[in-house]
C-alpha cells in the first residue's frame, strides 16, 4: 500500500513544492497509541506497518532532515516536548526560507540598480520589486526593516528625480476630485500599487502613496512623534512643489490640502498616543511639533480668509497685500476668479467651503471648532481651533509663539468690534513681553488695548495703559503722547477707586534743598526736582513729601495745584516744623491728581541716605515722662508721671496715644484724672483737676492756655521677670504720640520716645547696731547718676516706740556720682530736680526778648541758646562752686546762624544774645534759687523699727603680754545682755565659730560649736589657746554666732525669732600687741667679749662689754 499509493502523493506534493523559489517543506509523521497509522502534513493515512515512518525517511530524507515523528503520549509532558520539537522545525524552516527569499531579491534589485542608466530602465519597476521586500518584512513584523527601505526608495526616487526627469510618470496629477481634501495616510483610497505596476500614476498620488506607507509603519512602530516630524517636513516640503505645478490644479489647491494633511496627520497621531504612556520629555517634544502642524493649518485659514475677505490682513497670510494703485494697500485681498466665484466654489474640502461662505462661519472655525476624526460618531472631539495650538504650544514650553497666536485671536475679534472679548485676550498677554525687554511689541498691544478700554469705559485699565504708553513712547508720535495725557488728565477726576503707580519712569524726582526758616511763624522749605519726560504739562492737584528720622518721627511737606512742564521743574514745597528735632530723610513722594497718584521712593538702599538736620520747634509740646515727684523706695512702682508742657501754645482739643515698647504692659483705663497748673506761678500753684474718659484707648487732652502743664498718671503692670530693681529690669520705653490742634486751628501730630527709670538716681542703705542703751539707726546716701544732685532736706517719721533724735547734717549736700554721705535716724532721698539753671535761663531770657522787642524770634533764640550756651555749661562747676559760669558765645557764630535773615534782624538777634549772657553771668546760686521756685520732690523710705527681746553677747579674753611663738590661754565668754521675760522661756540654740586670720594665729581648742542658753544661765566660758606668728599690733580673732532655733523646736528659724534674738561680738575690733621674742648669747670675737640681744630675727645689737 506505502509503496503504491502513499509515496506516489508524497513525491508529487514534493515535486510541487520543489517547483517554487525559495520554498522549505517537511513531512509530519503522527503517532498515538489509538492510531498507530496517522500521519501528520497534507496526508492521512490508514492503519499500516510500523516500519511506515522508517520507510519515509529513508524516501525523502535527502541531504537534510525532512520528516518529524509527532507522537502522541498519556504522558502529557512528552507530548509538550513533542510539540515543541515541531515548532521548532518550523520555525527553522520559516526562517531558512525568508532568508533565502530575502538574498534573491537583493540580488534582484542590485542587478535592476545596476541597470539604471541604460535605455528602457523603469523606476517603477524598480519601486514594485524593492517594496515586495518591504512587504516581507512588514509580515515578519520587522517594521524598523520595512521603514528603512521605504526610506530608501524616497532617497532613490528624488536622486533619479534629479537625473532622468521621471519619464515613468505621466502628470503631475492632483486634478482628480478630492485630492486636495483627502485624508493623505490612507493608503486604500485609490488602487496605487496597481497604477504603478502600470506606469500610469502622477507624481502627486505617487509621493502621497510612499508618505502614507511610511506613516504607515510608524503607527506600527508607535512613534507619533516621528510621524509628526515627517509629516511636518513631508508636507512643507510637498506644499512648494504643488505651488511650483499651481497651473494645472484648481485655485488654493495647496492652502486646502495642507489645511486637510495637517489635521490628519495631527487626528491620527493624537488617537495614537491616547493609547500610550509616553514620558513627560517626549511629550513635550510630541506637543511642540503637532502644535507647529496646527498653525501651519491655521496659516492656511489665515490665507484663505484674506482672500475671501473674510479675515484682515495677517502677518501669517500667505498671500501679499493688493496694491490699490495710489501707494496704498488693501486691508483685504482679492480672491480668484475661478470656476466656482471663489475659493469656496472648487475646494472640496467640506469643512473649509462652509466656512468661507459667511464671516460668522469663518470664525467659528477659525476660533471654536475642529473636528477630530474618530472611529465612533459619538466620540467627535469639539475642541477650539487656535486654542487647541495655544495649549500644544504651552505644553511644548514655547511661550513666544503661544503668545502670537493669542494675538491673532485678539486682532481678530478687535476687527469684528467685539472689544471685550479682544481686551481679555489682550490683558492676558500684555507686559509679558516687556518683561523679557521687548518694550516695543507691549507698545503696540496696548495701543489697541487702550482703545478697547476707553470704549468699553474700563477707566482704570485705560489709566494704567495709558501711564505706560507715556512711559515708552518711542514708537510714538508726540501728538499721540499728548492725546494720552490729556485723557489721563480728564479720566483721572472721573474714576471711582484710586490707581497708584509706584516709581513710574514718566517723571523723576530728586530732592535738592532743605531751608529751616528761624521765625516762629515759619516753616520748613523743601525744593526738589521734578523732571518730566511728556511732551506736554502735567497738572497735580496735590504733592507731599515724607521725611522720616530717629524713631519713627515723620514730618511731611506738602504743596497744591501744581503744574509740570515737560522737562526740569522745581518746585518748592512747604511743612510745619517737626516736634522732634534731628537727621531726617527724604523717604516718598505722593503726586496725586483726582485718583491717580504718583508714589516714588526716594532713598536707594545701595547708597547712603542723604541726611537734612531739622531744629527743634519752640512752639511744640514737650512732654516728659518720669517716676512719680513722691514714692516709697524698695517698693515696686506701679505707676509714672506724664507731663505735658505747653510752652507757647493753646490746646484747643487733642488726643494722646501710648504705646510700651519694651519692659510693661498697660491696662486698660477707662479715664484719667489731669492736673492742670501754670508753671508761672509758685511753688504751690492752683491745681485745675479734670477727669475725662478714655476714646478707644486714646487719652483726650483738657483745653490748654500758653505755659500751662497737664499732669496725670498712668499704671503700668512690669512684665514677667523684667520688673524693677529685684526682677532685673531697669527701665521702661514708651511711645508717645499727640495729635492736638492748637489755638489758631492748626493741627499739629508730636512722636516722641521716652524712657522711664523704675530706680532712682539715688542709693539707700541702713544699719542697726544694738547696743545696751538702745539701737542705733544708721543711713548710707549715694550718688548713681554722673549729673551731680542736691539734697534738699531729710526727714525720719519715727513710730511711737522711739524718738528719732539726728546726728548729722545733709541738707543742701550735692552728691556726685558714687559719693557718699550718712545720717543718723534720718531718711535721705534725692529729687530728680527740675533743673533750676534752665528755669533761670528761661526767665533771664524772656526778659532779654521782650526789652528788645524779638518775641517773634523767641522759638530760634531759645533754641540758640539752649545748643550753644545750655548745653556747655558746666553743672559740676555749677556745684562745687556755687557760682554760674557761662561760656563765651562769638557774634560770628551768632550771625551764621541767621545768615538767611536781613542786617537789621542779625543786629537785633546779636544784641538779645550780648545782653542775656552779661545779665546771668557770675551769678550765685542763692540768687539763682531765689528767681526760680524749684518744685522738691518727696521719697519716703519705710522702715520697720528694730526691736530687741533677747540679747546674747561674745566676748575673747586673752592674757597680756605675749610674744611671737608663745602659747597664749584665752577663753570665749557668751553670756546673758537681754531677756525679757515671757521671751523664748525655754532658751535657744546658737553656734559659735572663730573667724580667724591664719597669717597671725594659731588656734587650739574649741573654736567652733553647738550651746544651748536659757533667761537665767551662768555667762557660759569656753577656754582656746592663741599662738601669735606675726610682732606689732593685731586684731584679735571674731566671734561668729548663729541662731539656729529655740530650746526645744526643730526645723529653720522663723522670722518672728529671728528678728527677737539680736548676737552680738563685743570686742570685734580689739587690738593687741605682740611682742618679738627675746634672745642672750655671748660670742668671744678676737679676744673681746661682746653681749649680743637679738630682738628680732635679721636685727642683732651688739654691745661691748
Amino acid at each position: 500500500m506505502y509503496r503504491v499509493v502513499v509515496k506516489r502523493q508524497i513525491q508529487e506534493w514534493v515535486n510541487i513544492v520543489n517547483n517554487k523559489k525559495n520554498q522549505e517543506w517537511l513531512i509530519v509523521y503522527v503517532s498515538s497509541p489509538e492510531s498507530r497509522g496517522r500521519a501528520g502534513g497534507i496526508l492521512k493515512i490508514g492503519s499500516m506497518g510500523g516500519n511506515i515512518y522508517e520507510k519515509i525517511k529513508s524516501d525523502f530524507n535527502i541531504k537534510r532532515d525532512r520528516c518529524f515523528k509527532l507522537r502522541f503520549s498519556s504522558n502529557d509532558d512528552k507530548t509538550a516536548e513533542s510539540w515543541n520539537d515541531l515548532f521548532s522545525l518550523i520555525k527553522e524552516g520559516i526562517l531558512t526560507s525568508f532568508n533565502q527569499q530575502i538574498l534573491q531579491t537583493d540580488e534582484d534589485t542590485r542587478r535592476l540598480d545596476q541597470q539604471r542608466l541604460m535605455p528602457g530602465w523603469n523606476y517603477c519597476q524598480y519601486f514594485i520589486m524593492k517594496e515586495g521586500l518591504a512587504y516581507t518584512f512588514e509580515l515578519m513584523t520587522l517594521f524598523d526593516e520595512a521603514l528603512l527601505i521605504y526610506d530608501e526608495l524616497e532617497a532613490y526616487f528624488f536622486q533619479t528625480l534629479s537625473e532622468q526627469g521621471g519619464p515613468w510618470f505621466t502628470t503631475f496629477g492632483g486634478t482628480a476630485p478630492g485630492d486636495d481634501s483627502n485624508g493623505i495616510l490612507n493608503v486604500n483610497l485609490k488602487p496605487y500599487r496597481d497604477t504603478i505596476m502600470q506606469n500610469t500614476i502622477t507624481i502627486f498620488d505617487f509621493r502621497i502613496y510612499l508618505f502614507a506607507r511610511q506613516c504607515a509603519l510608524l503607527m506600527k512602530l508607535n512613534a507619533p512623534l516621528e510621524l509628526c516630524e515627517r509629516a511636518k517636513m513631508f508636507i512643507t516640503q510637498f506644499a512648494r512643489t504643488i505651488k511650483e505645478n499651481k497651473v494645472s490644479l484648481i485655485p488654493y489647491f495647496c492652502e486646502s490640502w495642507v489645511y486637510s494633511a495637517c489635521l490628519d496627520v495631527v487626528t491620527h497621531s493624537d488617537e495614537l498616543v491616547a493609547h500610550m504612556n509616553m514620558a513627560p520629555e517626549i511629550m513635550t517634544l510630541y506637543e511642540g511639533v503637532k502644535a507647529d502642524l496646527l498653525v501651519y493649518a491655521r496659516t492656511q485659514l489665515d490665507t484663505l480668509g484674506v482672500a475671501h475677505k473674510l479675515l484682515p490682513y495677517s502677518i501669517h497670510a500667505c498671500l501679499p497685500p493688493k496694491d490699490n494703485g495710489n501707494g496704498t494697500q488693501s486691508t483685504y485681498l482679492a480672491t480668484d476668479s475661478a470656476a466656482g466665484g471663489g475659493p469656496e466654489g472648487d475646494i472640496t474640502n467640506l469643512e473649509l467651503k462652509q466656512a468661507l461662505v459667511s464671516t460668522e462661519a469663518f470664525d467659528e472655525l477659525y476660533m471654536q471648532k475642529i473636528r477630530a476624526r474618530s472611529v465612533k460618531p459619538a466620540t467627535i472631539l469639539v475642541q477650539r481651533f487656535t486654542g487647541r495650538a495655544i495649549k500644544s504650544l504651552e505644553s511644548s514650553m514655547r511661550v513666544r509663539s503661544m503668545w502670537l497666536m493669542k494675538g491673532d485671536i485678539a486682532h481678530l475679534h478687535y476687527a469684528r468690534s467685539r472689544l471685550l472679548e479682544a481686551s481679555e485676550v489682550w490683558e492676558s498677554m500684555v507686559y509679558n513681553y516687556s518683561s523679557n525687554g521687548w518694550y516695543d511689541l507691549d507698545t503696540i498691544i496696548l495701543e489697541r488695548l487702550s482703545e478697547c478700554q476707553k470704549q468699553l469705559g474700563q477707566l482704570h485699565k485705560y489709566v494704567e495703559s495709558c501711564m505706560y504708553l507715556m512711559a515708552n513712547s518711542a514708537l510714538l508720535s508726540a501728538e499721540r503722547v499728548s492725546e494720552f495725557v490729556k485723557d489721563v488728565g480728564e479720566v483721572a477726576g472721573r474714576m471711582d477707586s484710586p490707581v497708584v503707580r509706584h516709581n513710574d519712569q514718566v517723571f523723576r524726582v530728586q530732592v535738592l534743598s532743605l531751608i529751616d526758616k528761624i521765625a516762629d511763624d515759619d516753616g520748613i522749605i523743601v525744593e526738589i526736582e521734578v523732571h518730566s519726560s511728556l511732551p506736554s504739562d502735567f497738572k497735580f492737584s496735590d504733592m507731599a513729601l515724607v521725611f522720616s528720622g530717629e524713631e519713627s518721627h515723620q514730618f511731611r511737606c506738602n504743596l497744591s495745584d501744581v503744574t509740570l512742564r515737560p522737562g526740569s521743574n522745581v518746585l518748592k514745597l512747604l511743612g510745619d516744623r517737626t516736634a522732634a528735632p534731628g537727621n531726617y530723610s527724604a523717604e516718598r513722594l505722593k503726586m496725586q491728581i483726582g485718583k491717580l497718584q504718583f508714589r516714588y521712593t526716594l532713598h536707594d538702599p545701595r547708597r547712603r541716605k542723604r541726611l537734612f538736620y531739622i531744629g527743634e520747634s519752640v512752639t511744640s509740646l514737650k512732654v516728659f515722662v518720669g517716676m512719680p515727684d513722691k514714692c516709697t523706695y524698695g517698693d515696686t512702682p506701679t505707676s509714672f508721671t506724664v507731663r505735658v508742657y505747653t510752652g507757647h501754645n493753646t490746646i484747643s482739643s487733642g488726643t494722646m496715644t501710648i504705646n510700651v515698647i519694651s519692659g510693661a504692659t498697660l491696662p486698660v483705663m477707662k479715664s484719667v484724672l489731669f492736673r492742670t497748673t501754670s508753671s508761672l506761678e509758685g511753688n504751690a500753684p492752683i491745681a485745675k483737676e479734670q477727669n475725662i474718659e478714655t476714646v478707644e484707648g486714646k487719652l483726650s487732652l483738657p483745653a490748654s492756655a500758653e505755659n500751662d502743664v497737664v499732669e496725670f498718671s498712668v499704671p503700668f503692670v512690669t512684665e514677667v521677670g523684667k520688673g524693677d530693681g529685684k526682677s532685673g529690669a531697669t527701665e521702661i520705653k514708651l511711645k508717645v504720640t499727640l495729635n492736638y490742634t492748637t489755638g489758631d486751628g492748626r493741627r499739629r501730630l508730636q512722636s516722641t520716645t521716652e524712657t522711664v527709670k523704675l530706680v532712682w538716681g539715688l542709693g539707700i542703705d541702713h544699719s542697726v547696731e544694738q547696743t545696751g542703751a538702745g539701737p542705733w539707726l544708721q543711713f548710707a546716701i549715694t550718688g548713681n547718676e554722673q549729673t551731680p544732685m542736691r539734697i534738699v532736706g531729710v526727714d525720719l517719721n519715727p513710730t511711737t516706740l522711739f524718738e528719732a533724735k539726728r546726728f548729722g547734717k545733709v541738707e543742701e549736700t550735692t552728691l556726685f556720682q558714687h559719693q557718699h554721705a550718712s545720717v543718723l535716724y534720718r531718711l535721705s532721698t534725692k529729687e530728680a530736680s527740675t533743673p533750676e539753671l534752665e528755669q533761670f535761663i528761661q526767665h533771664h531770657l524772656d526778659i532779654s526778648i521782650e526789652s528788645h522787642g524779638m518775641k517773634r524770634y523767641a522759638g530760634f533764640l531759645t533754641h540758640f541758646i539752649r545748643s550753644h550756651i545750655v548745653s556747655h555749661l558746666d553743672a559740676v562747676d555749677y556745684a562745687m562752686r556755687d557760682v554760674l559760669k557761662v561760656p563765651v558765645c562769638e557774634r560770628n557764630v551768632v550771625e551764621g546762624s541767621v545768615k538767611g535773615e536781613d542786617a537789621e534782624v542779625k543786629e537785633k538777634v546779636w544784641a538779645v544774645v550780648e545782653s542775656f549772657v552779661e545779665a546771668i553771668q557770675g551769678v550765685a546760686a542763692d540768687q539763682v534759687r531765689k528767681v526760680v521756685r524749684v518744685r522738691p520732690k518727696v521719697l519716703t523710705y519705710v522702715l520697720d523699727p528694730p526691736v530687741c527681746k533677747v540679747l546674747i553677747e561674745s566676748e575673747l579674753r586673752v592674757s597680756m603680754p605675749m610674744s611671737i611663738g608663745t602659747v597664749i590661754a584665752s577663753k570665749i565668754t557668751v553670756r546673758v545682755g537681754v531677756w525679757d521675760s515671757g521671751t523664748l522661756p525655754s532658751g535657744v540654740e546658737i553656734s559659735y565659730d572663730m573667724d580667724v586670720d591664719y597669717g597671725c594665729w594659731m588656734v587650739a581648742g574649741r573654736k567652733r560649736g553647738v550651746i544651748n542658753i536659757k533667761p537665767d544661765d551662768e555667762p557660759i566660758t569656753i577656754f582656746v589657746s592663741l599662738v601669735p606668728l606675726i610682732a606689732g599690733r593685731i586684731l584679735l580673732p571674731r566671734i561668729i554666732m548663729t541662731l539656729h532655733h529655740s530650746a526645744g523646736a526643730s526645723g529653720a528659724v522663723s522670722e518672728q525669732v529671728a528678728s527677737t534674738v539680736h548676737l552680738v561680738h563685743t570686742n570685734p575690733s580689739e587690738q593687741v600687741l605682740v611682742l618679738p621674742r627675746t634672745q642672750s648669747t655671748r660670742t668671744l670675737i678676737k679676744d673681746r667679749d661682746f653681749g649680743v640681744t637679738k630682738w628680732a630675727p635679721g636685727v642683732v645689737l651688739v654691745n661691748p662689754t
